[in-house]
């Protein structure tokens, strides 16, 4: 099979070039409880509030999208996670 730019089964280069595992996957009942839960640096940029991210993630995913349960999906880098787990 030929890949190309309509291709959306081809390989992405920036995922062969940085591989990610993942490592955890969260379910909250809302957007407050998982901001509670969660590393807030992980999810935005440096410097942004807690009230910011929460009003980001209610600008992308109305009230009704959000009742349906949040789910916070960890990942770490391939090589971070294998220099991880040899120190253990």
């Amino acid at each position: 099979m030929k890949e190309n730019d309509d291709d959306h089964t081809a390989p992405s280069p920036a995922r062969a070039e940085h591989p990610q595992a993942l490592t955890a996957v969260n379910e909250y009942e809302s957007f407050e409880e998982m901001l509670n839960a969660e590393d807030t640096t992980a999810i935005g940029e440096a410097g942004t509030t807690r009230d910011q991210l929460l009003a980001v993630c209610r600008d992308i995913y109305p009230p009704e999208k959000e009742a349906l349960g949040v789910f916070a999906i960890n990942l770490e880098s391939s090589a971070e996670l294998i220099q991880r787990l040899s120190e253990e």
